[in-house]
């Protein structure tokens, strides 16, 4: 059974530390106390420097955003950002899979470094070099200007997207949601976040998943997959020019 509260910060964690261990047989992970190293937070502040960048400005709010994690593919997002009233569709996108280059350099890292001290001196270097040379991502950024009706019915949507997670988290807690199945998988995890009091609140959702209930089953996973593809969908419009408001059912 697998909890439907695990935090997207684990999953990119646990990620990491698996390519890691998969660099050599001879990796030792043994530690001394208090000196244990937890490289999988060099991948957290990475995937968010470029996918959760923040405003210098005060007047600009992120009222929602969408953010695609794939295994292998490149990363992107969508956010709404509402600055004096007026709204705003930004879109990104990577080049390169921030996964894929953070573990090249990591591999890079590795042959200069001894198997016995490999994981803190890994982390050393990764982390001084980040910090002088950060990875080799370029992205593509666009800003769309969206009526205030759009925004808002996207706002909507997230926020019955939280009500339907937050019901599910409460189902599993008081042992109605027992177990959880998959039809498929893309490799991808995608994150859901809305503004709530002034801070972005969040889940994240594997494509594909259905819940199973000890009762009438409910469609909350359906919905909320029908709103992971028009998301998506409004991120490749987007970057092809081709995003119009009145496209996209679900938003309607």
């Amino acid at each position: 059974m697998r909890n439907p509260t695990l935090p997207l910060k684990n999953v990119l964690s646990n990620r990491f530390i698996l390519a890691v261990f998969l660099l050599s047989s001879n990796i030792s992970f043994s530690q001394n106390a208090g000196t244990r190293i937890d490289i999988g937070k060099i991948s957290i502040r990475e995937h968010e420097k470029i996918l959760k960048p923040t405003f210098k400005s005060n007047d600009t709010l992120v009222r929602i955003a969408f953010i695609v994690y794939p295994e292998v593919d490149v990363n992107s997002y969508l956010r709404v950002l509402e600055t004096k009233g007026k709204f705003l569709l930004e879109v990104l996108m990577t080049d390169k899979n921030i996964h894929t280059e953070l573990f090249k350099r990591i591999y890079e890292e590795r042959d200069i470094t001894k198997p016995s001290s490999l994981m803190r001196t890994i982390e050393m270097h990764v982390r001084e070099k980040m910090d002088t040379t950060p990875l080799p991502i370029k992205t593509r950024l666009f800003s769309i200007p969206i009526s205030n009706t759009f925004a808002n019915k996207m706002i909507d949507v997230f926020s019955k997207v939280k009500a339907l997670k937050s019901e599910e988290i409460r189902l599993y807690n008081n042992g109605i949601l027992f177990t959880e199945k998959f039809d498929f998988f893309d490799g991808s995890t995608y994150e859901f976040l809305i503004n709530t009091n002034s801070k972005l609140e969040g889940f994240n959702i594997l494509v594909g998943e259905r819940n199973v209930y000890n009762t009438d089953p409910i469609q909350s996973a359906d919905f909320i997959y029908q709103v992971k593809l028009e998301n998506v969908r409004i991120i490749n419009d987007a970057l092809k020019g081709q995003f119009k408001e009145s496209n996209y059912t679900i938003y309607k």
